[in-house]
């Protein structure tokens, strides 16, 4: 038991070295920040495209409070280990689709919109995060992500995950719940091999970046959804006020 409880991965609130935690918030964040100005950039030509990318990925990978990683870190750590591989998995599926017709990008799974499944997890997950910090149940959450338990957890869910996709086809969301399901396993042995990017698994699953844009994806389509819900009553309405009125003449 000696010799196990060694090892990183069985090893309880073991953090990673200094050099290696520099390393992984440069990189997150230059993968992070990178997708999100392809994806912001998407309207605009490739050379432009791809040169954005470049400028935001020099100005993560400045060392020192020159670079735009010094701030961000400041205020929001490191990204977590899984919204860097979706930020990694984005980049090179926009790589590759990069002299693809724009039309035909829209349903390709790079580009296809996030399932609610997926979202409601991430925000349900965060908010329990969140209650834990003010101490709102009977025992620590946050400290289970320092115990191997939070690997099983985070492995059921994956598979959990993939058993879904097998359910609901082959389309664009089917596949962003496989890609997410490889994002997991494959963050959460990044994380038992080095313990990035805190020690903690919870941390490397999950950050208030991922978490926020979830909320808001989903509050942006409850939105959508409520608009259609009364202007749909709203059209058969104007509808019959105007047969009425024609029948009237």
């Amino acid at each position: 038991m000696t010799v196990l409880a060694s090892l990183p991965f069985l090893a309880h609130g073991l953090t990673p070295g200094l050099a290696l935690q520099i390393a992984d918030r440069h990189l997150g964040w230059a993968l992070v920040l990178g997708a999100m100005s392809v994806f912001a950039l998407r309207p605009f030509p490739l050379a432009l495209r791809w040169a954005g990318f470049l400028l935001v990925l020099l100005a993560c990978l400045i060392p020192g409070d020159f670079g735009a990683t010094w701030w961000l870190g400041l205020a929001f750590q490191t990204p977590s280990l899984s919204l860097q591989g979706i930020g990694l998995l984005y980049l090179i599926r926009a790589w590759k689709m990069r002299h693809a017709d724009p039309v035909a990008t829209v349903t390709a799974g790079a580009y296809a919109r996030w399932p609610n499944s997926l979202l409601w997890i991430t925000v349900i997950a965060g908010w329990v995060l969140a209650l834990d910090t003010f101490a709102a149940f009977d025992f620590m959450i946050y400290s289970i992500g320092f115990s191997p338990l939070a690997a099983l957890v985070v492995l059921l869910v994956a598979a959990l995950l993939w058993l879904l996709s097998a359910r609901t086809g082959h389309g664009p969301q089917t596949q962003k719940q496989r890609d997410v399901a490889v994002i997991l396993v494959v963050a959460m042995a990044m994380h038992l091999l080095t313990r990035l990017p805190s020690g903690n698994a919870w941390d490397a699953m999950l950050d208030p970046w991922l978490w926020l844009g979830a909320q808001v994806m989903l509050l942006s389509r409850a939105m959508v959804w409520l608009a259609l819900l009364v202007r749909i009553p709203a059209q058969r309405a104007l509808a019959s006020l105007a047969t009425t009125i024609g029948r009237a003449r």
